[in-house]
């Protein structure tokens, strides 16, 4: 991911936060290129918390992202597209059960701030 996807992907979150009702999130994440090149000051809802360096087991899409590619590892893809097509059909599966989501993303230390 690069600077402009991620800055698009700020962009659309904000739109949902609007339609959801909801002020302020906190994002979290890792210090990789396209998250610290963001101008945060300008992310009216979007506050960011850097996580430390090497602590994957703080960062909750980690263990996303580890299923995923649990999910694709070993296949082979004719194209880009074939690619894109299903990566989106496993994240609709995940977006159809919630529950699976918050286990595999849900910490201890997040779920106390939630509560």
């Amino acid at each position: 991911m690069d600077k402009q996807c991620f800055a698009y992907f700020l962009q659309q979150l904000q739109v949902h936060l609007q339609e959801k009702g909801i002020d302020q999130a906190l994002l979290m994440g890792d210090g990789a290129t396209a998250h610290t090149a963001q101008n945060w000051s300008e992310q009216q809802a979007l506050q960011w918390q850097k996580l430390p360096t090497a602590c994957p087991e703080l960062n909750p899409a980690e263990r996303f992202f580890e299923e995923l590619s649990a999910k694709t590892s070993n296949r082979v893809f004719e194209d880009k597209q074939q690619v894109e097509d299903y990566l989106a059909n496993l994240v609709r599966q995940y977006q159809q059960q919630p529950n699976r989501i918050s286990s595999l993303t849900l910490f201890s230390y997040l779920s106390a701030q939630t509560n």
